[in-house]
C-alpha cells in the first residue's frame, strides 16, 4: 500500500512538472479574452516554450500572463492599445527577442521590473516609450532598435547593458541624449540614421566589431574618447557633421573609411590616432573640405584603395600617408573634381610635402641581363634619414631573400644613381628593393624582372634618370601607351605605343616629370645643363 501512495505522489509530482511549460509551438492572442483565459487554457504554465504574439484592439492589459516566468522564443506586441507592459512581472528571461511595435499609447515598459534577459533584439518602433526605466534588472541583451519614437529622450534604466553582440540602430528618433549607456563598452554594430544623436553616454565605449554608420544629424563625435577600434566600415554621410572630434583614441578601421556628403566638414582632424585602415578611403561630395589632414600617421600599407572625387575645395591631399600610398604606382588611385592639387596621382606626389613625407623618393629601378649577372640599377632625387638598400631576389620557395646591401645618402636633396650585380646567373629572376631608414622603418620598391622572355605585363623602366637630353623608355615590348607630364599633371607628350628610338627631352625645364607607362609611374629627373 505504501508503495502504491508513493508511485502515485511521484506520479502528481511529474505530471505538475509538465505543466510547468506550455506552448511549444508558440502563441498567439488577439483578443482580451483570450489573454484573460490563459491560466483556465494552460493551467500552472510558468514557460512558454516559443513564441508569444500578442496583437488585437481589444487587448488592454496583460494580467493573464502574470505567471509567465520565461519565453523560449521571441515576445511580438503589436498594434495593441496597451499603455505599459504590466501583467509581466515575473517575466525573467526571453530567448528571442523583445518587439513592441506599432503601439502608440505604449508610454513605459512599466511591468518588466524583473527582466533581466533578452537574449535576441529589443525592437521599440512606433511608440510613445520616453526611456527604459521599467527594465531595472536587465543585463543581458542581444540587440538594440529603435524607429520613429516621437516622445524618446534617453536610453536611462540600461546602465546594467555592458555589451550588445548584435547592433544599436537608432533611426528618425527625437532622442538627442545617449545618457544611460555609460556602462556600454562594446557593441557589434552602430548605425544612426535620421536622428541628432550625441555621444555623451557612450564615454566607456571602446570596440564597435562591425560596422559604424553615422547618416544621422551629428555635429561632431564627442563621446566617443574611449573608441578604439572599428571592425567594419566607418561611414560618415552627414551634411550636419562640423568635425570628426571626440574620436581621440581611435587607432583601427578594419573596412573602408568613407566621409561623404557633407556640407561643413573642412578636415580630417579628430582622427589623428587613427593607425590602420583595412579596406578603402573613399572621400566624395564634401562641399567645404580643403583638406585630408587628419589621417597623416594611418599605415599606407593597409589600406587598398583610394578615391577621392567631387570636393571643389579639396586642395591638400599631401599628407605622409597619401603620399606613401601614392609613391607605389601599383597602388590603386582615382580622383576627379577636386581642385588642381588633389587631382591626380602625379601632382599630389610633386608637392614640397610628400617630398618631405616619403623617406626616400626613388625615381626610377630596373636591371638587365650582362656577362658579369643581372645587373640593378635605381635613382633617388630625394633622401631623408636613409641608412641604404637591402637588394632582395626571390628563391625557390617563392620567398624574397637579401642577397646584398648598398649603403644609401643619409639625408640628401640631389639626384643620387645607384647599382648592384647579382653574378648568380639565372634565366629569370626577380628583385626588389628594401629601402631602410635608421630607425628602422622600411619600405618595399615595386618588384621588377630581369632576364628571360619579355612579357606585356612586365614594368616599365626607363634610363638614363637623371636624363640629359634623350630618354629611353621600355619593357620589352612596345604594345603599350605612354605619357608624359610636368608636376601639375598637365600631358606634354604621349603616344599608344612606346617608341622604338629615344624620347627627346632636351628642351623641357629641369625639373621633375612623371611617366606614365600602361599602369606604370615614373619619376623622371630631367636635368639638360
Amino acid at each position: 500500500m505504501k508503495n502504491l501512495l508513493l508511485l502515485f505522489c511521484l506520479a502528481v509530482i511529474t505530471a505538475g512538472a509538465k505543466a510547468q511549460t506550455c506552448g511549444a509551438g508558440g502563441l498567439t492572442f488577439s483578443t482580451q479574452a483570450e489573454i484573460n483565459s490563459f491560466t483556465t487554457n494552460f493551467p500552472g504554465c510558468t514557460q512558454v516554450l516559443g513564441d508569444i504574439t500578442v496583437t488585437g484592439a481589444t487587448i488592454t492589459n496583460l494580467n493573464g500572463l502574470s505567471g509567465v516566468t520565461s519565453i523560449g522564443g521571441s515576445m511580438f506586441i503589436y498594434e495593441v492599445p496597451l499603455t505599459n507592459l504590466t501583467g509581466l512581472g515575473a517575466l525573467t528571461k526571453i530567448s528571442g527577442g523583445l518587439n513592441l511595435s506599432l503601439c502608440p499609447s505604449l508610454t513605459s515598459l512599466t511591468g518588466l521590473s524583473a527582466l533581466t534577459e533578452i537574449s535576441g533584439q529589443l525592437t521599440v518602433w512606433n511608440t510613445a516609450i520616453t526611456n527604459f526605466s521599467g527594465l531595472p534588472l536587465l543585463t543581458k541583451l542581444g540587440s538594440l532598435s529603435l524607429r520613429e519614437n516621437t516622445s524618446m529622450t534617453s536610453f536611462t534604466g540600461l546602465s546594467g547593458i555592458t555589451s550588445l553582440q548584435g547592433w544599436l540602430y537608432v533611426s528618425d528618433n527625437p532622442v538627442a541624449s545617449t545618457a544611460g549607456l555609460e556602462n556600454l563598452t562594446s557593441v557589434g554594430q552602430l548605425s544612426l540614421f535620421n536622428s541628432s544623436l550625441n555621444f555623451s553616454g557612450l564615454t566607456s565605449l571602446t570596440t564597435i566589431v562591425g560596422p559604424f554608420e553615422a547618416f544621422s544629424a551629428v555635429s561632431n563625435f564627442n563621446g566617443l574618447g574611449a573608441l578604439e577600434s572599428i571592425g567594419g566600415t566607418f561611414e560618415v554621410h552627414n551634411p550636419g557633421v562640423l568635425s570628426l572630434a571626440g574620436l581621440t583614441s581611435l587607432e583601427s578601421i578594419g573596412g573602408d573609411l568613407v566621409i561623404a556628403n557633407t556640407s561643413s566638414l573642412s578636415s580630417l582632424n579628430g582622427l589623428q590616432a587613427l593607425k590602420s585602415i583595412g579596406g578603402k578611403i573613399d572621400i566624395y561630395n564634401n562641399e567645404f573640405l580643403s583638406t585630408l589632414s587628419g589621417i597623416d600617421n594611418v599605415d599606407a600599407t593597409t589600406f587598398s584603395d583610394l578615391s577621392i572625387s567631387n570636393s571643389p575645395f579639396l586642395n591638400n591631399c599631401n599628407v605622409k600617408s597619401i603620399c606613401i600610398y601614392l609613391d607605389d604606382p601599383t597602388n590603386p588611385a582615382a580622383f576627379s573634381d577636386n581642385q588642381v592639387g588633389c587631382n591626380s596621382r602625379a601632382a599630389i606626389l610633386a608637392t614640397t610635402e610628400c617630398q618631405t613625407a616619403l623617406p626616400v623618393y626613388l625615381a626610377s629601378f630596373s636591371g638587365m641581363a650582362t656577362p658579369e649577372g643581372n645587373k640593378l640599377v635605381w635613382n633617388t632625387t630625394w633622401e631623408a634619414n636613409n641608412k641604404g638598400f637591402a637588394v632582395e631576389r626571390i628563391d625557390n620557395l617563392m620567398h624574397f631573400t637579401e642577397i646584398g646591401f648598398v649603403a644609401g645618402n643619409t639625408d640628401s636633396k640631389r639626384s643620387t644613381g645607384y647599382s648592384f650585380t647579382d653574378f648568380q646567373k639565372i634565366d629569370k629572376a626577380y628583385y626588389r628593393l628594401k629601402q631602410i631608414d635608421w630607425d628602422g622603418a622600411f619600405n618595399y620598391s615595386r618588384i621588377i624582372s630581369v632576364g628571360g622572355k619579355p612579357s606585356i605585363d612586365e614594368p616599365a623602366y626607363v634610363y638614363p634618370n637623371p636624363v640629359r637630353g634623350q630618354l629611353v623608355i621600355g619593357n620589352g615590348v612596345g604594345q603599350k601607351s605612354y605619357r608624359l607630364m610636368n608636376k601639375q599633371g598637365v600631358s606634354l607628350m604621349e603616344s599608344k605605343i612606346l617608341p622604338n628610338t629615344t624620347v627627346d627631352v632636351s628642351k623641357l625645364p629641369n625639373d621633375l616629370y612623371f611617366l606614365e607607362v600602361g599602369r606604370d609611374v615614373i619619376k623622371v629627373v630631367v636635368n639638360n645643363d
